[in-house]
């Protein structure tokens, strides 16, 4: 069992689709990787193909997710959990059909008791969009709004998370990788940020927000806002934020300024 084939990268939305068949899925803690190699030679054994596996490590156990085609499985879900409970070194086993045949979104381990949402990047276009394409400016000051409140909660929620550990550039670095990572942007490049000025510049490559769009004028309001919102409560002050770079326009990148009035 390797470790590439735990924790595959998935650039497409993490979705399974196999037509016609039957999944279950699976969730485990245990003491050693060795008890994670059992797992997977009793599902072999009773016929349940590995599809997808991840593996997170957590203090002195390791948690699993593992979906598997029962299509051909010879015992029912009840009787393989009762086997794998058996075992000396699987601390728990929860295993569940899936709801629909054939297809299974990835739940992260992280994610299954959290209050995160996974939401494809065009569907999420369209609601930071649509507002703007029906409404023109008065659409475009409240796609800005939401996105200052958004990020007003952004910045309370990492601060509750980080405490007094991340402050100033060190925060805002950290909120912008955040972003990365839940899809909003693909990568962002802090170019300026000066407490004592008050002043902040972002680049943003790919943001969702202005990646499906095609326009004349800039189109990141929602991150112009919500840039602007993070700039406040790190800065203090009120700021103008002005967007000077915009990939729906046809740049290479979205160039967001923010400096204290």
């Amino acid at each position: 069992m390797s470790c590439s084939e735990l924790k595959r990268d998935r650039k497409d939305f993490p979705i399974i689709t196999l037509p016609k068949r039957q999944l279950w899925k699976l969730y485990s803690k245990v003491k050693s990787l060795r008890d994670v190699e059992e797992i997977f030679r009793v599902l072999d054994e009773v016929g349940l193909k590995r599809v997808h596996a991840e593996l997170v490590e957590d203090l002195e156990s390791y948690n699993t997710y593992v979906v598997v085609d029962a299509s051909e499985v010879r015992e029912s879900c009840r009787d393989v959990s009762l086997k794998l409970c058996k075992k000396k070194g699987i601390q728990e086993v929860v295993i569940t059909e899936s709801e629909t045949q054939g297809i299974e979104v990835l739940r992260f381990i992280g994610r299954r008791s959290s209050d995160a949402i996974l939401m494809r990047t065009t569907c999420f276009a369209i609601i930071l969009n649509v507002l703007k394409n029906l409404w023109g400016s008065a659409g475009k000051f409240i796609s800005y709004s939401i996105g200052v409140e958004v990020g007003r909660e952004h910045c309370q929620w990492l601060q509750k998370l980080v405490g007094e550990k991340l402050k100033g550039r060190s925060f805002l670095e950290n909120a912008l990788h955040i972003g990365a990572e839940l899809g909003w942007w693909e990568r962002a490049c802090l170019e300026a940020f000066d407490a004592s000025r008050g002043v902040m510049a972002v680049k943003l490559y790919g943001c969702v927000e202005c990646k499906y769009a095609q326009e004349t004028m800039p189109n990141a309001d929602f991150f112009r806002g919500f840039l602007g919102s993070l700039a406040s409560e790190l800065m203090g002050g009120e700021f103008e934020v002005e967007e000077s770079a915009c990939i729906a326009k046809g740049d290479s990148h979205c160039l967001i300024r923010a400096w204290r009035r």
